[in-house]
């Protein structure tokens, strides 16, 4: 397997570096707490990225309505989950289309706008679903497994269970799931959890929750109520796992396959405030995840500043790749973001600028376990379209179709 630094050697070109960046470590009731300067040990590269191929477009017979996961296996096929069409295309490693996997529909191995989708240790599909958590399999010659579905032990108690993310871990899974319970007076409370479980979705422990309350007589939402580490959470290749439990703060926290936390590494970071354009952008996402309830949206409340991380991936040396709101938002000419990269260690090694055409306010980017980057193209447009929120008069009225670029 090709390591992602060896990948990226053609075309790095160093903008320069540091000595001696101050970084400060210190255990506190066991735990290390690795504390860096805002300034990378290494300064920053740029790497411009080489496009190996192309999927979906005007110019493709395959059609996608929107992305909700893409993963490779160990053989290098690329699987792409079709929310809206409930089906995964899956291509060769050169890019040849190979199939489609499962549809929409109620039958075994079939899900209908599945919320996201991982690949399990043997292989399988694993398409998360709503209302009641399950997770319905498929195996790679697309005939169905036996489902599973996630459970906290303690029963429904009447409430609706939206599976929201999942990964492998170990022998077990993680589990990020959002719980709806329904109260008289016209209230729900939203129980946010990620979640460490056993391979049939038992809840063994529960790495970050959070309560959110909806009150359908007044139906407003608020950005920071609703904020959970939905993206901000990722099972490295070195089994470790890691969470960026809060949006306004530039805190990571590491533990180890059985859920203990072994590390807390964070660096010195300055919110990225919003301009109106950013602060659109936020409006509108909202105003998507409005639809969902089928409640006419009384009012919002957005954040003046973005959330400090947006993402993160560990590569196979182990370092960590954190996605931030000033790497994308002062990111150099021509690059889709700035990442923060992180040694095994916890230490800022350095910061990279990924260069490719794409625009990190409409397009979104993925890094699969083997190296390999892919870019969705209108992926933020196209799930607004679907979810049929408004645009202003002065806002881009054209939506581009929707289409999948694989990077070396």
């Amino acid at each position: 397997m090709r390591t992602l630094v060896s990948v990226f050697l053609v075309g790095m070109i160093s903008l320069g570096g540091s000595s001696a960046i101050a970084t400060k470590v210190e255990t506190i009731d066991g735990v290390a707490h690795v504390s860096n300067s805002g300034s990378a040990a290494k300064g920053l590269e740029v790497i411009k990225l080489k496009e190996l191929w192309r999927s979906g477009g005007d110019d493709d017979d395959i059609f996608y309505g929107t992305v909700g996961g893409i993963s490779t296996d160990d053989d290098g096929k690329v699987f792409i989950l079709d929310t809206q069409q409930s089906q995964v295309q899956f291509y060769n490693p050169d890019g040849q289309w190979a199939g489609t996997l499962s549809q929409e529909g109620e039958g075994p191995g079939e899900t209908r706008n599945p919320d996201g989708m991982y690949l399990d240790q043997a292989g399988r599909i694993c398409l998360l679903t709503s209302p009641v958590g399950s997770i319905v399999r498929v195996n790679p010659d697309n005939t169905p497994a036996d489902p599973l579905t996630f459970s906290t032990g303690e029963g429904t108690d009447g409430g609706v269970t939206i599976l929201l993310g999942g990964s492998t871990c170990g022998d077990g899974l993680i589990i990020a799931s959002m719980r709806l319970f329904f109260e008289d007076n016209g209230q729900s409370r939203q129980h946010y959890s990620l979640s460490l479980c056993d391979a049939n979705g038992l809840q063994l422990k529960v790495l970050a929750e959070k309560d959110n309350f909806i009150n359908y007589a007044d139906f407003r939402l608020d950005e920071k109520n609703m904020d959970f580490c939905w993206s901000r959470w990722v099972y490295g290749l070195d089994k470790r796992i890691y969470i960026a439990p809060e949006r306004n703060e530039y805190r990571i926290n590491v533990f180890d396959v059985n859920g203990n936390l072994e590390k807390v590494i964070s660096r010195d970071y300055s919110a990225f405030e919003r301009d109106e354009y950013l602060t659109r952008r936020a409006t509108m996402r909202i105003e998507g995840v409005a639809t969902y309830h089928g409640v006419p949206l009384q009012g919002l409340s957005i954040e003046d500043v973005e959330p400090d991380i947006v993402g993160m991936w560990v590569d196979p040396k182990g370092y960590l790749w954190v996605h931030t709101s000033r790497g994308r938002g002062e990111k150099p000419e021509g690059a889709y973001s700035v990442y923060d990269v992180f040694s095994p260690d916890g230490k800022f090694d350095q910061q990279v600028a990924v260069m490719c055409d794409a625009e990190p306010y409409k397009d979104s980017l993925q890094h699969l376990d083997d190296g390999r980057i892919v870019v969705v193209l209108s992926s933020l447009d196209a799930w607004l379209t679907q979810q049929n929120v408004k645009r202003e008069e002065n806002e881009d009225q054209e939506i581009k179709t929707l289409e999948i670029v694989v990077y070396e």
